[in-house]
């Protein structure tokens, strides 16, 4: 928030001002005051993660505030930054509801986190400056709760999302390859739910690849921190797409992306674990699909070492930890 409104309890209160302003009806005073002291506490508490009623509550009182006020009334100025910053402070409540829940696993912070986002794109209107910022990050939430939910309305509210953030973001911008990148991944979701279906997913995994492509070369061209990230999304469609179309090359650029991903990723980062799990499950895929042995034998160490570098106090997830047993089983086989 600005400094301005961050000093609003040690400031002339609103509604003391509003006491002394002309054209003020009688009996809005005491209104005026209350909806003050309301909002100036809410506001103190905007560092930490309100929820979405306290959160409505305070949008709300921000927004019968400048009701009420006359238009000459000095503390407009003050309410109104604080209502255009509402929908930037709202999706950063969001975000860090989201990264508690990757740190603890929590299906609550989850939906916390989607409720938080909902609500900042609902506040957001279109001339305000944070909306592109606050629809990716709404984008970003909704991803995890496709994968938890698997429901196709999710899906299309976040591509939705992304289209409109993709859009507003320009090409040279800092965040145009992890608002791709996401937009690529939500199509991709689309596409293997419409294979679940027994729909065709082509135009969603020609997309999606193009998008993936333009991310990663972007990110190659230099200053993106994090090339992994990228690489690793488009090896997840390239492999989808080359197993639905029966495309060998697909597949084997798959392989070749998933294993640059994890090169591209420094032990210790904390999405490693995660790019190794990728690369280790394609390897036992391409074992059990060809019998190739090589492929085989790699799995297991990848697999072994995503296990190695699991964050503290996680275990390894129940399918990667069946790949695990069974690829050791095979490749104990003479």
């Amino acid at each position: 928030m600005t400094n301005d409104a961050d000093n609003a309890s040690s400031d002339v209160s609103g509604a003391d001002r509003a006491q002394n302003a002309d054209g003020l009806p009688t009996g809005q005073v005491e209104r005026v005051r209350v909806l003050h002291e309301r909002a100036r506490s809410l506001h103190a508490r905007l560092g930490q993660i309100l929820g979405p009623g306290e959160l409505d509550e305070y949008g709300a009182a921000l927004g019968d505030l400048l009701d009420v006020l006359p238009h000459d009334d000095p503390s407009r100025a003050m309410y109104g930054q604080m209502r255009v910053e509402f929908a930037g402070r709202a999706s950063e409540m969001s975000i860090a509801a989201w990264q508690r829940h990757l740190e603890t696993g929590s299906p609550e912070d989850l939906e916390l986190a989607v409720a938080l986002g909902r609500r900042a794109v609902a506040a957001a209107g279109e001339d305000d400056p944070n909306r592109t910022r606050v629809l990716a990050d709404l984008g970003r939430v909704l991803q995890n709760e496709i994968a938890r939910t698997r429901d196709r309305a999710v899906t299309e509210e976040a591509i939705g999302a992304l289209e409109e953030a993709v859009a507003a973001t320009g090409v040279d911008s800092p965040h145009r390859v992890v608002r791709v990148s996401m937009l690529g991944m939500c199509l991709w979701h689309r596409a293997t739910q419409r294979m679940a279906a027994g729909d065709d997913p082509t135009a969603d995994l020609d997309r999606a690849i193009v998008l993936h492509r333009d991310a990663v070369a972007r990110a190659e061209a230099g200053g993106f921190p994090d090339p992994g990230g990228p690489l690793g999304n488009l090896a997840v469609v390239l492999d989808a797409a080359g197993r639905a179309r029966g495309d060998d090359g697909l597949t084997a650029e798959a392989g070749r992306r998933f294993e640059s991903a994890v090169e591209a990723t420094p032990p210790g980062h904390p999405e490693r674990f995660r790019r190794l799990a990728n690369l280790g499950g394609y390897l036992w895929t391409r074992f059990r699909e060809g019998g190739d042995r090589e492929a085989l034998l790699r799995a297991v160490d990848v697999l072994k070492q995503a296990e190695r570098e699991l964050p503290e106090g996680r275990g390894l997830p129940s399918v990667l930890a069946s790949a695990l047993e069974a690829a050791e089983l095979e490749a104990r086989k003479p």
